[in-house]
Protein backbone atom coordinates (compact mmCIF):
# COMPACT_ATOMS: atom_id res chain seq x y z
CA UNK A 1 0.00 0.00 0.00
CA UNK A 2 1.67 3.85 -0.99
CA UNK A 3 1.17 5.72 2.17
CA UNK A 4 -0.92 8.61 1.97
CA UNK A 5 0.47 12.13 1.10
CA UNK A 6 0.93 14.99 3.50
CA UNK A 7 1.97 18.26 3.58
CA UNK A 8 5.76 18.97 3.72
CA UNK A 9 7.60 18.29 7.04
CA UNK A 10 10.79 19.63 7.72
CA UNK A 11 12.72 17.68 10.52
CA UNK A 12 15.21 20.34 10.51
CA UNK A 13 12.68 23.60 11.14
CA UNK A 14 10.59 21.44 13.85
CA UNK A 15 12.92 20.29 16.02
CA UNK A 16 15.66 23.42 15.82
CA UNK A 17 16.08 24.77 18.90
CA UNK A 18 13.56 22.51 20.45
CA UNK A 19 14.12 21.15 24.00
CA UNK A 20 12.88 17.63 24.83
CA UNK A 21 12.51 15.49 27.81
CA UNK A 22 14.38 11.96 26.86
CA UNK A 23 13.73 9.32 29.24
CA UNK A 24 15.67 5.84 28.94
CA UNK A 25 19.25 7.31 27.22
CA UNK A 26 20.81 4.36 29.05
CA UNK A 27 19.51 1.88 26.43
CA UNK A 28 19.91 0.87 23.21
CA UNK A 29 17.82 3.05 21.36
CA UNK A 30 18.11 5.74 23.60
CA UNK A 31 21.90 6.62 23.04
CA UNK A 32 21.78 5.76 18.96
CA UNK A 33 18.73 8.16 18.89
CA UNK A 34 20.49 10.73 21.36
CA UNK A 35 23.55 10.25 19.43
CA UNK A 36 22.11 10.64 15.95
CA UNK A 37 20.11 13.84 16.45
CA UNK A 38 23.35 15.27 17.89
CA UNK A 39 24.95 14.08 14.62
CA UNK A 40 22.59 15.08 12.00
CA UNK A 41 20.49 17.89 13.83
CA UNK A 42 22.72 19.65 16.23
CA UNK A 43 20.78 23.22 15.98
CA UNK A 44 18.51 21.28 18.50
CA UNK A 45 17.83 23.33 21.63
CA UNK A 46 19.11 20.55 24.15
CA UNK A 47 17.94 17.58 25.55
CA UNK A 48 17.50 17.10 29.17
CA UNK A 49 18.25 13.24 29.98
CA UNK A 50 16.08 11.98 33.29
CA UNK A 51 18.67 9.31 34.65
CA UNK A 52 18.68 7.89 38.05
CA UNK A 53 21.80 6.98 39.41
CA UNK A 54 23.08 3.99 40.66
CA UNK A 55 25.23 1.80 43.42
CA UNK A 56 26.58 5.24 44.79
CA UNK A 57 27.00 6.69 41.55
CA UNK A 58 25.38 10.29 40.93
CA UNK A 59 22.77 10.46 37.89
CA UNK A 60 24.93 12.82 36.33
CA UNK A 61 28.10 11.18 36.77
CA UNK A 62 26.54 7.86 35.60
CA UNK A 63 25.28 9.31 32.16
CA UNK A 64 29.08 10.56 31.70
CA UNK A 65 30.04 7.21 32.03
CA UNK A 66 27.50 5.74 29.85
CA UNK A 67 28.16 8.32 27.00
CA UNK A 68 31.79 8.75 27.54
CA UNK A 69 32.55 4.60 26.92
CA UNK A 70 29.43 3.75 24.05
CA UNK A 71 30.39 3.07 20.77
CA UNK A 72 27.14 5.05 19.92
CA UNK A 73 28.74 8.16 20.17
CA UNK A 74 32.09 7.26 17.86
CA UNK A 75 30.84 9.45 15.02
CA UNK A 76 30.47 12.39 17.10
CA UNK A 77 34.25 11.37 19.17
CA UNK A 78 35.59 11.54 15.42
CA UNK A 79 33.74 15.21 14.57
CA UNK A 80 34.46 16.94 17.57
CA UNK A 81 37.35 15.18 19.33
CA UNK A 82 39.07 16.95 22.17
CA UNK A 83 35.96 19.29 21.77
CA UNK A 84 33.25 16.69 22.42
CA UNK A 85 33.03 17.29 26.53
CA UNK A 86 32.05 21.33 25.31
CA UNK A 87 29.79 20.90 22.55
CA UNK A 88 27.66 17.81 25.27
CA UNK A 89 27.47 19.74 27.96
CA UNK A 90 26.14 22.31 25.85
CA UNK A 91 23.28 20.14 24.06
CA UNK A 92 22.77 17.54 27.42
CA UNK A 93 22.00 18.01 30.87
CA UNK A 94 20.89 15.25 33.43
CA UNK A 95 17.51 15.81 35.74
CA UNK A 96 17.97 13.16 38.63
CA UNK A 97 15.02 10.92 38.89
CA UNK A 98 13.28 7.53 38.70
CA UNK A 99 10.54 6.43 36.16
CA UNK A 100 9.50 4.24 38.69
CA UNK A 101 7.92 6.95 41.19
CA UNK A 102 5.42 9.90 40.87
CA UNK A 103 6.17 12.26 38.47
CA UNK A 104 8.86 10.21 37.31
CA UNK A 105 10.78 10.85 40.76
CA UNK A 106 11.59 14.56 39.47
CA UNK A 107 11.75 17.11 42.68
CA UNK A 108 8.66 19.96 42.35
CA UNK A 109 10.56 22.37 42.08
CA UNK A 110 12.67 20.87 39.32
CA UNK A 111 9.33 20.75 37.23
CA UNK A 112 8.09 24.63 37.93
CA UNK A 113 11.41 25.72 36.47
CA UNK A 114 10.99 23.00 33.47
CA UNK A 115 6.76 24.18 32.99
CA UNK A 116 6.84 25.78 29.93
CA UNK A 117 10.50 24.84 28.82
CA UNK A 118 10.01 21.02 27.18
CA UNK A 119 8.40 21.30 23.88
CA UNK A 120 8.58 16.95 23.93
CA UNK A 121 8.48 14.24 26.29
CA UNK A 122 10.13 11.12 24.68
CA UNK A 123 9.98 8.05 26.88
CA UNK A 124 12.40 5.17 25.61
CA UNK A 125 12.77 3.59 28.91
CA UNK A 126 11.42 0.49 30.17
CA UNK A 127 12.01 -3.29 30.99
CA UNK A 128 12.66 -5.80 28.13
CA UNK A 129 12.72 -8.95 29.38
CA UNK A 130 10.34 -11.46 28.51
CA UNK A 131 9.60 -12.79 31.70
CA UNK A 132 10.51 -10.64 33.97
CA UNK A 133 9.46 -10.60 37.43
CA UNK A 134 5.63 -8.70 37.12
CA UNK A 135 6.52 -6.41 39.85
CA UNK A 136 9.48 -4.68 37.81
CA UNK A 137 7.59 -5.52 34.98
CA UNK A 138 4.20 -3.32 35.82
CA UNK A 139 6.68 -0.67 37.77
CA UNK A 140 8.53 -0.01 34.72
CA UNK A 141 6.35 -0.40 31.72
CA UNK A 142 3.46 -0.22 33.22
CA UNK A 143 3.17 2.65 35.90
CA UNK A 144 6.76 4.18 34.40
CA UNK A 145 4.81 5.45 31.20
CA UNK A 146 1.95 6.60 33.64
CA UNK A 147 4.58 8.49 36.01
CA UNK A 148 6.28 9.51 32.61
CA UNK A 149 2.60 10.78 31.58
CA UNK A 150 1.90 12.77 34.64
CA UNK A 151 5.05 14.55 34.43
CA UNK A 152 4.55 15.56 30.56
CA UNK A 153 1.12 17.21 31.76
CA UNK A 154 2.89 18.76 34.47
CA UNK A 155 5.53 20.75 32.23
CA UNK A 156 2.47 21.14 29.81
CA UNK A 157 4.53 18.99 26.61
CA UNK A 158 3.08 16.59 24.42
CA UNK A 159 4.38 12.96 25.01
CA UNK A 160 6.25 10.12 22.71
CA UNK A 161 5.75 6.89 24.11
CA UNK A 162 8.16 4.28 22.61
CA UNK A 163 6.35 0.22 23.47
CA UNK A 164 6.74 -2.64 20.92
CA UNK A 165 4.79 -3.80 17.82
CA UNK A 166 4.42 -7.22 19.75
CA UNK A 167 1.80 -5.99 21.70
CA UNK A 168 -0.53 -7.21 19.24
CA UNK A 169 -0.49 -10.21 21.48
CA UNK A 170 -1.47 -13.49 20.21
CA UNK A 171 -3.21 -12.67 16.34
CA UNK A 172 -2.04 -13.65 12.63
CA UNK A 173 -1.92 -11.45 9.60
CA UNK A 174 -2.06 -7.50 8.77
CA UNK A 175 -1.91 -5.61 11.87
CA UNK A 176 -2.76 -2.40 11.78
CA UNK A 177 -1.36 0.96 13.21
CA UNK A 178 -4.14 1.96 15.66
CA UNK A 179 -5.26 1.54 19.77
CA UNK A 180 -8.72 0.51 21.12
CA UNK A 181 -8.09 0.50 25.10
CA UNK A 182 -10.43 -1.65 25.68
CA UNK A 183 -10.08 -4.99 23.18
CA UNK A 184 -7.71 -8.06 24.28
CA UNK A 185 -5.46 -9.18 21.41
CA UNK A 186 -8.32 -12.01 21.34
CA UNK A 187 -11.17 -9.58 20.69
CA UNK A 188 -12.48 -9.99 24.18
CA UNK A 189 -14.01 -6.48 26.30
CA UNK A 190 -11.62 -5.80 29.48
CA UNK A 191 -11.18 -2.94 31.75
CA UNK A 192 -7.17 -2.26 32.06
CA UNK A 193 -7.76 -0.19 35.23
CA UNK A 194 -9.53 -3.17 36.74
CA UNK A 195 -6.84 -6.14 35.46
CA UNK A 196 -4.12 -4.27 36.29
CA UNK A 197 -5.72 -3.71 40.03
CA UNK A 198 -6.76 -7.42 40.19
CA UNK A 199 -3.45 -8.53 39.38
CA UNK A 200 -1.20 -6.25 41.77
CA UNK A 201 -3.49 -7.73 44.66
CA UNK A 202 -3.26 -11.20 43.89
CA UNK A 203 0.30 -10.52 43.47
CA UNK A 204 0.83 -9.39 47.13
CA UNK A 205 -1.16 -11.58 48.41
CA UNK A 206 1.26 -14.12 47.29
CA UNK A 207 3.84 -12.27 48.61
CA UNK A 208 6.44 -9.80 47.60
CA UNK A 209 9.99 -11.90 48.41
CA UNK A 210 12.48 -13.48 46.45
CA UNK A 211 11.14 -17.30 47.36
CA UNK A 212 7.56 -16.24 45.72
CA UNK A 213 9.19 -14.72 42.18
CA UNK A 214 8.21 -18.10 40.49
CA UNK A 215 4.53 -17.89 41.49
CA UNK A 216 4.26 -14.28 40.65
CA UNK A 217 5.34 -14.89 37.43
CA UNK A 218 3.04 -17.99 36.76
CA UNK A 219 -0.38 -15.89 38.44
CA UNK A 220 0.63 -12.76 35.86
CA UNK A 221 1.59 -15.21 33.15
CA UNK A 222 -2.44 -16.91 33.42
CA UNK A 223 -3.56 -12.79 33.21
CA UNK A 224 -1.75 -12.36 29.99
CA UNK A 225 -2.52 -16.00 28.84
CA UNK A 226 -6.26 -15.27 29.52
CA UNK A 227 -6.49 -11.94 27.53
CA UNK A 228 -3.75 -12.86 24.63
CA UNK A 229 -0.58 -12.26 25.46
CA UNK A 230 2.34 -14.72 25.03
CA UNK A 231 4.87 -12.90 27.68
CA UNK A 232 5.13 -10.62 30.74
CA UNK A 233 7.01 -8.02 28.83
CA UNK A 234 4.04 -7.56 25.64
CA UNK A 235 1.51 -7.88 28.82
CA UNK A 236 2.85 -5.12 31.02
CA UNK A 237 3.75 -2.78 27.89
CA UNK A 238 0.28 -3.59 26.48
CA UNK A 239 -1.66 -2.29 29.97
CA UNK A 240 0.58 0.72 29.73
CA UNK A 241 -0.47 2.02 26.17
CA UNK A 242 -4.27 1.13 27.49
CA UNK A 243 -4.18 2.99 30.54
CA UNK A 244 -2.21 6.37 29.10
CA UNK A 245 -4.58 6.01 25.90
CA UNK A 246 -7.48 6.38 28.95
CA UNK A 247 -5.23 9.19 31.05
CA UNK A 248 -7.34 12.59 30.68
CA UNK A 249 -4.97 15.94 29.01
CA UNK A 250 -2.31 13.76 27.90
CA UNK A 251 -1.46 15.00 24.54
CA UNK A 252 -0.32 11.19 23.45
CA UNK A 253 2.10 9.73 20.48
CA UNK A 254 2.95 6.00 20.19
CA UNK A 255 5.43 4.60 18.38
CA UNK A 256 6.06 0.86 18.15
CA UNK A 257 9.21 -0.66 17.06
CA UNK A 258 9.68 -4.22 15.86
CA UNK A 259 12.62 -6.07 16.25
CA UNK A 260 15.33 -3.64 16.98
CA UNK A 261 18.50 -5.49 15.43
CA UNK A 262 22.23 -3.87 14.12
CA UNK A 263 22.86 -0.33 13.15
CA UNK A 264 22.57 -0.27 9.12
CA UNK A 265 25.29 2.42 8.75
CA UNK A 266 24.65 4.91 11.87
CA UNK A 267 26.88 4.94 14.64
CA UNK A 268 28.81 2.29 12.04
CA UNK A 269 27.73 -0.47 10.20
CA UNK A 270 27.21 -3.78 12.60
CA UNK A 271 26.53 -1.85 15.92
CA UNK A 272 24.52 -3.47 18.82
CA UNK A 273 24.00 -3.77 22.83
CA UNK A 274 22.68 -6.14 24.41
CA UNK A 275 21.00 -9.64 23.69
CA UNK A 276 18.17 -9.60 20.94
CA UNK A 277 16.50 -12.18 19.16
CA UNK A 278 18.82 -12.73 16.28
CA UNK A 279 21.89 -13.74 18.40
CA UNK A 280 20.51 -17.18 19.97
CA UNK A 281 20.17 -17.90 16.10
CA UNK A 282 23.24 -17.03 14.89
CA UNK A 283 25.05 -18.99 18.01
CA UNK A 284 23.03 -22.04 17.25
CA UNK A 285 23.63 -22.28 13.87
CA UNK A 286 27.40 -22.31 14.61
CA UNK A 287 27.04 -24.85 15.99
CA UNK A 288 26.05 -28.78 14.93
CA UNK A 289 22.30 -27.84 15.98
CA UNK A 290 20.67 -27.56 12.61
CA UNK A 291 17.03 -27.11 13.39
CA UNK A 292 15.84 -23.70 14.28
CA UNK A 293 12.37 -23.77 15.99
CA UNK A 294 10.64 -21.45 13.55
CA UNK A 295 8.28 -21.30 10.16
CA UNK A 296 9.98 -20.57 7.27
CA UNK A 297 7.01 -18.58 5.25
CA UNK A 298 6.58 -16.41 8.76
CA UNK A 299 8.00 -12.71 8.36
CA UNK A 300 10.82 -11.80 10.96
CA UNK A 301 10.22 -7.97 11.22
CA UNK A 302 13.62 -6.77 12.10
CA UNK A 303 14.59 -3.00 12.03
CA UNK A 304 17.78 -2.11 12.07
CA UNK A 305 18.40 0.72 15.20
CA UNK A 306 19.24 3.70 13.15
CA UNK A 307 16.25 2.92 11.00
CA UNK A 308 14.22 2.93 13.55
CA UNK A 309 15.81 6.13 15.59
CA UNK A 310 15.07 7.80 12.28
CA UNK A 311 11.23 7.09 12.42
CA UNK A 312 11.27 8.40 16.13
CA UNK A 313 12.74 11.63 14.51
CA UNK A 314 10.01 11.81 12.22
CA UNK A 315 7.29 11.52 14.61
CA UNK A 316 8.68 14.09 17.13
CA UNK A 317 8.95 15.98 13.87
CA UNK A 318 5.78 15.57 12.92
CA UNK A 319 3.96 16.46 16.75
CA UNK A 320 6.06 19.62 16.95
CA UNK A 321 4.05 20.43 13.89
CA UNK A 322 0.91 19.59 15.88
CA UNK A 323 -0.01 16.92 13.80
CA UNK A 324 0.46 13.29 15.33
CA UNK A 325 -1.18 11.52 17.68
CA UNK A 326 -2.41 7.87 17.30
CA UNK A 327 0.16 4.75 16.97
CA UNK A 328 3.07 4.92 14.43
CA UNK A 329 4.67 1.10 13.38
CA UNK A 330 8.16 1.15 13.02
CA UNK A 331 8.72 -2.18 11.27
CA UNK A 332 9.95 -3.22 7.72
CA UNK A 333 6.89 -6.26 7.14
CA UNK A 334 4.58 -3.97 5.70
CA UNK A 335 6.92 -2.86 3.30
CA UNK A 336 10.20 -4.36 2.27
CA UNK A 337 9.15 -8.05 4.16
CA UNK A 338 11.76 -10.93 4.65
CA UNK A 339 10.98 -14.19 5.90
CA UNK A 340 12.44 -16.48 8.57
CA UNK A 341 13.42 -19.51 6.02
CA UNK A 342 15.57 -16.69 4.16
CA UNK A 343 17.29 -15.08 7.55
CA UNK A 344 18.27 -18.56 8.69
CA UNK A 345 19.25 -19.51 5.06
CA UNK A 346 21.63 -16.40 5.04
CA UNK A 347 22.97 -16.87 8.90
CA UNK A 348 24.06 -20.67 7.93
CA UNK A 349 25.99 -18.84 4.40
CA UNK A 350 27.49 -16.25 6.83
CA UNK A 351 28.88 -18.83 9.56
CA UNK A 352 30.48 -20.45 6.80
CA UNK A 353 32.47 -17.42 5.58
CA UNK A 354 33.13 -16.80 9.28
CA UNK A 355 34.32 -20.29 9.67
CA UNK A 356 36.71 -20.01 7.00
CA UNK A 357 37.85 -16.64 8.57
CA UNK A 358 37.83 -16.56 11.91
CA UNK A 359 41.68 -17.88 13.51
CA UNK A 360 40.12 -19.20 16.49
CA UNK A 361 37.97 -21.91 15.18
CA UNK A 362 38.33 -25.81 15.84
CA UNK A 363 39.50 -28.04 13.31
CA UNK A 364 36.31 -30.16 13.16
CA UNK A 365 34.23 -27.21 12.93
CA UNK A 366 35.87 -25.87 9.73
CA UNK A 367 35.19 -29.58 8.24
CA UNK A 368 31.83 -30.40 10.02
CA UNK A 369 29.54 -27.70 10.32
CA UNK A 370 29.92 -26.01 6.68
CA UNK A 371 28.17 -29.06 5.57
CA UNK A 372 25.22 -29.16 7.61
CA UNK A 373 22.52 -27.03 6.37
CA UNK A 374 20.29 -25.08 8.86
CA UNK A 375 16.60 -25.77 8.69
CA UNK A 376 13.63 -24.28 10.16
CA UNK A 377 11.18 -27.18 11.38
CA UNK A 378 7.87 -27.18 12.97
CA UNK A 379 8.49 -26.67 16.59
CA UNK A 380 4.92 -28.03 17.64
CA UNK A 381 6.76 -31.89 16.16
CA UNK A 382 9.80 -31.10 17.38
CA UNK A 383 10.17 -28.82 20.29
CA UNK A 384 14.07 -27.86 20.77
CA UNK A 385 15.00 -31.60 20.08
CA UNK A 386 18.34 -30.86 18.61
CA UNK A 387 19.13 -28.34 21.53
CA UNK A 388 17.94 -30.67 24.71
CA UNK A 389 20.11 -33.56 22.99
CA UNK A 390 23.09 -31.22 22.46
CA UNK A 391 22.80 -29.99 26.27
CA UNK A 392 22.39 -33.95 27.51
CA UNK A 393 25.47 -34.91 25.19
CA UNK A 394 27.40 -31.93 27.05
CA UNK A 395 26.49 -33.06 30.08
CA UNK A 396 27.95 -36.64 29.48
CA UNK A 397 31.01 -35.37 28.30
CA UNK A 398 31.82 -33.44 31.10
CA UNK A 399 31.12 -36.60 33.18
CA UNK A 400 33.58 -38.26 30.99
CA UNK A 401 36.35 -35.41 31.68
CA UNK A 402 35.72 -35.59 35.39
CA UNK A 403 36.94 -39.28 35.53
CA UNK A 404 39.80 -38.67 33.08
CA UNK A 405 42.18 -38.64 36.43
CA UNK A 406 45.78 -38.42 35.55
CA UNK A 407 45.97 -40.90 39.16
CA UNK A 408 44.17 -43.79 37.45
CA UNK A 409 47.36 -44.21 34.68
CA UNK A 410 49.95 -46.70 34.73
CA UNK A 411 52.90 -44.98 36.64
CA UNK A 412 54.97 -45.25 33.64
CA UNK A 413 52.61 -43.01 31.56
CA UNK A 414 51.77 -41.26 34.72
CA UNK A 415 55.11 -38.49 35.04
CA UNK A 416 54.99 -38.05 30.75
CA UNK A 417 51.27 -37.91 30.50
CA UNK A 418 49.74 -37.17 33.99
CA UNK A 419 50.56 -33.36 33.72
CA UNK A 420 48.55 -32.97 30.09
CA UNK A 421 45.84 -35.36 30.96
CA UNK A 422 45.14 -32.91 34.25
CA UNK A 423 45.59 -29.65 31.81
CA UNK A 424 42.94 -31.24 29.31
CA UNK A 425 40.53 -33.11 32.22
CA UNK A 426 40.15 -29.14 33.48
CA UNK A 427 39.27 -27.27 30.57
CA UNK A 428 37.23 -30.13 28.96
CA UNK A 429 35.27 -30.01 32.46
CA UNK A 430 35.03 -26.10 32.45
CA UNK A 431 34.09 -25.76 28.30
CA UNK A 432 31.45 -28.62 28.82
CA UNK A 433 30.15 -26.76 31.58
CA UNK A 434 29.55 -23.60 30.24
CA UNK A 435 28.49 -24.78 26.98
CA UNK A 436 25.84 -27.39 28.85
CA UNK A 437 24.96 -23.29 31.19
CA UNK A 438 24.72 -21.53 27.46
CA UNK A 439 22.36 -24.00 26.13
CA UNK A 440 19.65 -24.02 28.96
CA UNK A 441 19.96 -20.17 28.58
CA UNK A 442 19.22 -20.71 24.70
CA UNK A 443 16.58 -23.05 25.24
CA UNK A 444 14.76 -20.77 27.86
CA UNK A 445 15.02 -17.81 25.19
CA UNK A 446 13.64 -19.99 22.51
CA UNK A 447 10.73 -20.79 24.44
CA UNK A 448 10.33 -17.39 24.99
CA UNK A 449 10.77 -16.65 21.61
CA UNK A 450 8.47 -19.17 20.09
CA UNK A 451 5.10 -17.05 19.61
CA UNK A 452 6.63 -14.58 17.75
CA UNK A 453 9.20 -16.87 15.58
CA UNK A 454 7.01 -19.66 15.37
CA UNK A 455 3.33 -19.15 16.36
CA UNK A 456 2.18 -16.61 15.22
CA UNK A 457 2.79 -14.37 11.56
CA UNK A 458 2.65 -11.05 11.98
CA UNK A 459 2.45 -8.10 9.03
CA UNK A 460 2.71 -4.51 10.51
CA UNK A 461 1.68 -1.77 8.62
CA UNK A 462 4.08 1.00 8.57
CA UNK A 463 2.01 3.71 6.07
CA UNK A 464 2.20 6.68 8.68
CA UNK A 465 5.62 6.51 9.22
CA UNK A 466 6.27 5.81 5.17
CA UNK A 467 3.63 9.09 4.61
CA UNK A 468 6.52 11.16 6.87
CA UNK A 469 9.30 10.26 5.33
CA UNK A 470 7.72 10.82 1.85
CA UNK A 471 6.75 14.81 2.88
CA UNK A 472 10.53 15.49 3.49
CA UNK A 473 12.25 17.82 1.29
CA UNK A 474 14.78 16.18 -1.33
CA UNK A 475 17.65 17.70 1.34
CA UNK A 476 16.06 15.51 4.05
CA UNK A 477 15.79 12.09 2.87
CA UNK A 478 19.57 11.45 3.30
CA UNK A 479 19.68 11.54 6.79
CA UNK A 480 16.06 11.50 7.97
CA UNK A 481 13.98 9.19 5.34
CA UNK A 482 12.71 5.91 7.23
CA UNK A 483 13.69 4.12 3.83
CA UNK A 484 13.03 0.37 4.75
CA UNK A 485 12.36 -0.49 1.57
CA UNK A 486 16.14 0.07 0.25
CA UNK A 487 16.92 -2.14 2.87
CA UNK A 488 19.04 -5.38 0.14
CA UNK A 489 18.55 -8.19 3.23
CA UNK A 490 21.51 -10.31 1.87
CA UNK A 491 23.48 -7.58 2.20
CA UNK A 492 22.58 -6.06 5.54
CA UNK A 493 22.34 -10.08 7.01
CA UNK A 494 25.77 -11.19 5.23
CA UNK A 495 27.88 -8.43 5.83
CA UNK A 496 26.19 -5.79 8.69
CA UNK A 497 23.76 -8.15 10.97
CA UNK A 498 25.51 -11.05 11.15
CA UNK A 499 29.39 -9.82 12.06
CA UNK A 500 28.18 -7.17 14.08
CA UNK A 501 26.32 -10.20 16.57
CA UNK A 502 29.45 -11.80 16.94
CA UNK A 503 31.26 -8.42 17.86
CA UNK A 504 28.50 -7.21 20.32
CA UNK A 505 25.89 -9.49 21.43
CA UNK A 506 27.33 -13.27 21.34
CA UNK A 507 29.78 -12.45 23.47
CA UNK A 508 26.67 -11.89 26.15
CA UNK A 509 25.39 -15.43 25.52
CA UNK A 510 28.62 -16.71 26.43
CA UNK A 511 28.62 -14.95 29.79
CA UNK A 512 31.22 -12.66 28.76
CA UNK A 513 31.43 -8.67 27.76
CA UNK A 514 31.21 -6.47 24.59
CA UNK A 515 33.83 -4.18 24.51
CA UNK A 516 33.50 -0.30 25.63
CA UNK A 517 35.34 2.39 24.31
CA UNK A 518 37.95 4.56 26.38
CA UNK A 519 36.44 7.23 28.89
CA UNK A 520 37.53 10.07 26.55
CA UNK A 521 40.24 12.84 27.32
CA UNK A 522 39.05 15.28 28.92
CA UNK A 523 36.00 13.09 30.28
CA UNK A 524 32.65 14.39 29.65
CA UNK A 525 31.08 16.79 32.19
CA UNK A 526 27.46 17.26 31.76
CA UNK A 527 25.07 20.31 33.05
CA UNK A 528 22.38 19.25 35.91
CA UNK A 529 19.02 19.85 34.65
CA UNK A 530 17.21 23.19 36.23
CA UNK A 531 19.27 24.28 38.81
CA UNK A 532 22.41 22.54 40.50
CA UNK A 533 20.49 22.63 43.86
CA UNK A 534 18.44 19.95 42.55
CA UNK A 535 21.32 17.71 41.10
CA UNK A 536 21.30 15.56 44.62
CA UNK A 537 17.47 15.43 44.64
CA UNK A 538 15.90 11.77 43.33
CA UNK A 539 19.59 10.83 41.67
CA UNK A 540 19.35 7.59 43.34
CA UNK A 541 16.98 4.27 43.06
Amino acid sequence: MRPTPLNALSVRDQLAGRRVLLTGVTGFLGKVWAAQILMELPEIGRITVLARGRRGEHAVERVERLLGTSPALRPLRARHGAGLSDFLAGKIDVLPGDVGEPLAGVDPAAITRLEGEIDLVLHFAGLTDFQPDPLAALAANTHGALHVADLAVALGAPMLHVSTAYVAGRRDGEIEEDLDPTLSPLGDRFDPVEVLASLEAELAEIGLGQPQRKARIDRAQEHADRLGWPNLYTFSKALGERLLAQREGLNLTIARPTIVECARTSPFAGWNEGVNTSAPLAWLISTPFRDFPSRAHHHFDIAPVDLVSRGITLIAADILAGRGGGVFHLGTSGSNPVSYGRIIELTGLANRRRLREAPDVAAWERVLVPHLDPVAVDADHRPLWHVTRLRKGLDRARKVFEKADEGRLPPALRDTAGSALKTLRKKGVKKTAETARLLRRIETMLELFQPFVHDHDYVFCNDRVRALSASLPESERAPFAFDAETIDWRDYWYNVQYPGLWVWSIPLLRGERAPLDALPEPPLRLSRAAAPALAVAGSQA
